[in-house]
């Protein structure tokens, strides 16, 4: 996303022009969409998961697992019903006041659909599903803690707490990156839209620092949820290795070190 969003944002700033502008604003608005849908998506699979745990199968299968993919994306697409209104404008640089005072209204009215259907409204949702499944593994720990399990089924099940936990702080990690970077964005639009010019003053500085943290979340998204796999660990650490051979030495030299004297096989 940033590879894409950032140099229109760059040229937005440097050239102020128009059609770069409105490029730079509706791929935001689709970045946004998009990473709130694919981060809700993800806490519903977790969430389906850890519930109905027997029938997570059935439940998704892979013909809904593309429908749900594949409208998540349709859906972030809705950012380009803003060509509607803007591309006359476009065309004509001195619109008429009239004109300008209903691009304003569906402005206004975009924005406000935005970010109560897009924002607030999956915020919601996935702060309920979060609090439930924590709740959930919490009332299974305790549970596991009271009943008298042999040892071997007591430590599948506490693996299986830990890997379910883990998937679920993911989600809420994910969550809260969303949230950290994206309010103060929506927050500034919001007094853009309804405060006066004499109740919102704005810092150049300020909405520069808080532009370029909307593409915060395309980059530690993905370091995220690499952290939490084991195969994309492996394959993180065969990609360093293969770049740093070095490291590869002193990480296996400092393993060794670490292994107790009584643990080797020569002894």
């Amino acid at each position: 996303m940033g590879l894409v969003g950032i140099p229109l944002v760059v040229a937005c700033s440097s050239t102020f022009a128009s059609p770069v502008c409105l490029s730079a604003n509706l791929f935001s608005t689709f970045n946004s969409v998009s990473s709130v849908l694919h981060i809700l998506v993800m806490t519903f699979d977790r969430y389906i998961f850890i519930m109905w745990a027997l029938r997570y199968r059935e439940i998704f299968n892979r013909r809904r697992v593309v429908a749900i993919l594949s409208a998540a994306w349709l859906i972030s697409l809705t950012p380009l019903v803003r060509l509607s209104w803007t591309a006359g404008k476009l065309r004509v640089e001195t619109a008429k006041e009239d004109v300008k005072l209903r691009m304003k209204e569906k402005e206004l009215i975009f924005f406000t659909f935005n970010a109560a259907v897009f924002f607030f409204v999956p915020l919601i949702a996935m702060i309920v599903l979060d609090t439930r499944m924590l709740l959930l593994l919490r009332n299974q720990c305790q549970r596991i803690a009271r009943e008298n399990l042999p040892a071997e089924s007591i430590k599948h099940e506490t693996k299986m707490q830990k890997r379910q936990t883990k998937a679920v702080i993911t989600c809420v990690l994910l969550l809260s990156l969303y949230v950290a970077f994206w309010l103060p964005s929506f927050i500034v639009e919001f007094l853009q839209h309804y405060a006066t010019n004499d109740e919102y003053g704005q810092s150049h500085g300020v909405i520069i620092l808080i532009t370029y943290l909307r593409f915060c979340p395309a980059l530690f998204n993905p370091i995220a949820y690499t952290l939490r796999k084991p195969d994309l660990k492996r394959a993180a650490r065969k990609v360093v290795y293969k770049t740093f051979p070095n490291w590869k030495t002193q990480f296996v030299e400092n393993r060794t070190e670490q292994i107790p004297l009584a643990s080797r096989s020569d002894v």
